[in-house]
């Protein structure tokens, strides 16, 4: 089955760019997220991720590498993650991650490292010039900045909110390991043992 991922970062962006040709797909996922959130952590993107472990799907096509991830490391853990599969990936003019052979396209992953870095680069500009508004803003007002009380905790129905995105994981496949289910949501076992207690 070919897939086609699309996310957008907010709600008012549109989806029309990467919406060209959808009829030649057999799945679409659509995310509406900042791309500072893993793609395991998205709500279409955990779905992607999880039909892809389960041999519903053969390729994968995104407009841009960045589509796939957070950072360079998440990005490129995703993509050896479904070339692990036999799933290719293709990621706009960067070719086929997989030769005709099945093998790891060497100029594809270098292509991928190249691009990932750059779009890496861009996000951690926004998060220093975010850090900065913040510690200005601290300084001025720091009555508004007394953080979390000391001795709270988290209630069940926060908890499931929270992590709705893995309980919908834990939900869909009751028969995965948790070891499988570490890798699939990227969560520790203790987190995915005390949400299964929550289902």
């Amino acid at each position: 089955m070919r897939a086609l991922y699309i996310r957008v970062s907010t709600k008012e962006q549109k989806l029309d760019r990467q919406l060209i040709d959808k009829e030649d797909y057999d799945k679409l996922y659509t995310d509406k997220v900042s791309g500072t959130v893993k793609l395991r952590d998205r709500e279409a993107g955990s779905d992607l991720i999880a039909d892809a472990m389960s041999g519903e799907i053969t390729s994968i096509e995104v407009a841009d590498i960045d589509r796939l991830g957070r950072d360079l490391m998440d990005i490129l853990e995703n993509v050896r993650l479904f070339q692990s599969l036999g799933i290719m990936v293709k990621a706009g003019k960067l070719g086929d991650s997989l030769d005709a052979n099945g093998e790891i396209n060497p100029i594809f992953e270098m292509l991928v490292g190249i691009l990932g870095s750059v779009a890496q680069m861009e996000r951690d500009k926004i998060l220093e010039r975010t850090a900065q508004g913040r510690a200005i803003s601290m300084m001025r007002h720091p009555e508004k900045w007394t953080g979390r009380k000391e001795g709270t905790t988290i209630s069940r129905d926060k908890l499931i909110e929270k992590y709705k995105t893995e309980l919908k994981i834990i939900r869909k496949h009751p028969e995965l390991s948790l070891a499988k289910l570490k890798v699939l949501t990227g969560r520790s076992h203790q987190l995915i043992t005390k949400l299964k207690k929550l289902i």
